[in-house]
């Protein structure tokens, strides 16, 4: 551990780099504040022992400019007996601990130094949690805004969808209605009117259009679906897998304008004139309403 010790008392100074260079420390010794500023800015120690009563610049003079410049760096204060107060002020503005002169058992020292290296520790524990916290809360974040949009997207597919539906219900039921009256009802009035030996030929006749009204509507999607071609149609399929134009390009050899252009023409047939309207979505969701 490299621990720089600002002491303006040189047998003392000396005292303590002693006993900390013994325990395996590496030492770095300054006489007064501002030197011992540029120090630490210079080999960037783990640990600082700052006395409160120096030449030059003093120890809470010195003490702001760690605490501004370094403030993850562990400061422990030196004051003496008369200097509680200083000694508090510390504190107040960034040590992280203080012992009182004259330190008399060394070991207090050991223990009080450990101490604030634990204390740096848990810090950045701490931060380092935090921080990886935060980042899973913005990827989560991002994660359901990336969900909120296809779900947006798919209920603008789906009202898109449920109104061409409806639409097309009315047009298959207007067609219903008007095959009955033109092909249905002039039959069953001529049944009517008509003598018995020709009723039979007009039922079987009222049966062949009551069969071509099977299924108008699924004959109307068909229709709309017909108008698409091969191209479109296996373009349509690689769309609805989510494929981007450039993907499809790439798998059918031809330029991502060309797919674009593939793209409008599927929304003009398919009748989607609402940009908002996402084509994968939308084609998604004939499964759902089918």
């Amino acid at each position: 551990m490299k621990i720089v010790i600002a002491y303006d008392d040189l047998s003392i100074r000396r005292s303590l780099a002693i006993f900390l260079g013994d325990a395996g420390h590496e030492v770095l010794q300054t006489a007064d504040g501002q030197a011992a500023v540029g120090l630490t800015a210079k080999s960037a120690p783990d640990v600082v022992l700052l006395d409160l009563r120096m030449p030059r610049m003093d120890g809470l003079a010195a003490l702001r400019l760690l605490a501004a410049e370094h403030p993850e760096l562990p400061v422990i204060v030196i004051s003496g007996a008369g200097q509680v107060a200083d000694a508090v002020e510390a504190m107040r503005l960034g040590a992280w601990d203080y012992l009182a002169k004259p330190i008399d058992d060394l070991s207090l020292l050991t223990v009080t130094i450990e101490k604030v290296i634990e204390r740096q520790k848990l810090r950045r524990q701490v931060r380092d949690y935090q921080l990886n916290l935060e980042e899973q809360v913005r990827q989560r974040t991002a994660q359901l805004e990336v969900a909120n949009q296809a779900l947006e997207q798919k209920a603008i597919a789906l009202r898109e969808l449920l109104n061409t539906v409806q639409e097309e219900k009315r047009e298959a039921q207007r067609a219903v209605l008007s095959r009955i009256e033109t092909g249905v009802l002039p039959l069953v009035r001529q049944a009517k009117e008509g003598i018995a030996a020709a009723v039979p030929g007009l039922l079987a006749q009222i049966d062949e259009e009551l069969g071509k009204l099977d299924s108008p509507f699924s004959d109307h999607l068909a229709r709309r679906f017909a108008r698409l071609t091969p191209t479109e149609l296996r373009i349509c399929q690689s769309i609805r897998r989510g494929l981007s134009s450039k993907e499809i390009a790439q798998a059918d050899g031809i330029t991502a304008e060309t797919v674009e252009a593939h793209r409008k023409n599927i929304r003009r047939k398919l009748n989607i004139a609402n940009e908002q309207v996402n084509l994968a979505a939308y084609l998604q969701s004939l499964d759902e309403v089918g």
